[in-house]
């Protein structure tokens, strides 16, 4: 009887067939409309429930109820099916789940997802957390979001989904590749903690214990503050991969002992999730000393005064 159709849930896919069906270019960032099976769309038979309007009141409740509750996909599920998000498919290569060379990749992956000689997880695949029982090295989301960050600091375009929308291309997929591969490369060949010789789960396990003396690096937490100190640390010098990592060797990585308690660790063990940013700081002053800049270095010693209650910084490992 006439009226018009309004869609309360599927609004993107209709979007998109109606885009596939009526242009031959996307309309806003005009790209063209490609795919073996672009002209069959038309004739795709597709379920629908119809519902009749009766009220603006019931219609918002029934697009409110559909949405609220409609279970996002994860994290660790987005990292691992995107084909748009760069560093998904860089993360992916890194830890040998898909292959590098399918975008021109030719470093090694220096990840595994299990450890080696076992089936036991190296990576945990779901958890962003690790508890002290977990078995792990470390989670999906730290290699991720390390992948960012380090992106970011040896110079390659923003690569998230959500900003460029269509897959990289693969030669710029490939040299934001080569540059992780090797940073984390050096990590597992020179990093104490990730070391061959550290790897089984009953070390990990063990190590992680906030009396431990590097159970930083045995922490997802820890891990994310040591790898953005180490990428700024590399951005105000561009120091080599290997002697930074050096010098990580040397900080003191004991959570329950100053200057982490307080900081990023509880008396209870219990990780400090707000005080990230003064403890990246922090790693990358013992990497580089004042090398970080005046403005940086105000803006740690307010946060460590905010933390310990004292002015001064403990010493750098070297600040040539």
């Amino acid at each position: 009887e006439g009226g018009k159709l309004f869609a309360l849930d599927g609004q993107h896919r209709l979007h998109a067939l109606r885009t596939i069906i009526n242009y031959e270019n996307t309309p806003h960032l005009n790209r063209p409309i490609t795919g073996p099976f672009r002209k069959l769309v038309a004739n795709d038979q597709l379920s629908v429930i119809f519902l009749q309007f009766e009220s603006v009141e019931k219609a918002r409740r029934i697009f409110n109820k559909v949405n609220r509750y409609a279970k996002p996909t994860s994290n660790s599920t987005n990292i691992l099916t995107s084909e748009d998000d760069g560093y998904a498919i860089i993360t992916r290569a890194l830890i040998s789940d898909d292959e590098p060379s399918k975008f021109g990749g030719s470093t090694t992956p220096p990840l595994t997802l299990y450890y080696k000689s076992t089936n036991r997880k190296l990576i945990e695949m779901e958890k962003l957390s690790l508890s002290g029982k977990d078995e792990s090295l470390t989670t999906l989301s730290v290699i991720y979001n390390s992948v960012k960050k380090i992106c970011a600091a040896t110079g390659h375009p923003n690569l998230e989904e959500k900003e460029v929308i269509v897959r990289p291309a693969d030669d710029v997929l490939a040299a934001a590749y080569e540059d992780c591969a090797i940073w984390w490369s050096v990590l597992m060949e020179n990093f104490g903690p990730f070391r061959p010789e550290n790897l089984n789960p009953e070390h990990v396990i063990y190590s992680r214990h906030f009396e431990q003396t590097k159970s930083l690096a045995y922490r997802p937490v820890g891990q994310e503050v040591l790898t953005e100190g180490l990428m700024l640390a590399y951005e105000k010098t561009k120091l080599t991969p290997n002697t930074l990592v050096n010098r990580l060797n040397m900080i003191p990585m004991k959570l329950g002992s100053k200057p982490w308690l307080g900081m990023l660790a509880a008396s209870n063990g219990k990780m400090i999730s707000s005080n990230k940013k003064t403890a990246k700081l922090l790693i990358a002053y013992y990497l580089i000393g004042d090398r970080i800049g005046a403005k940086t270095l105000r803006e740690l010693e307010n946060g460590w005064r905010d933390i310990h209650g004292v002015s001064s910084l403990p010493r750098p490992i070297d600040s040539n």
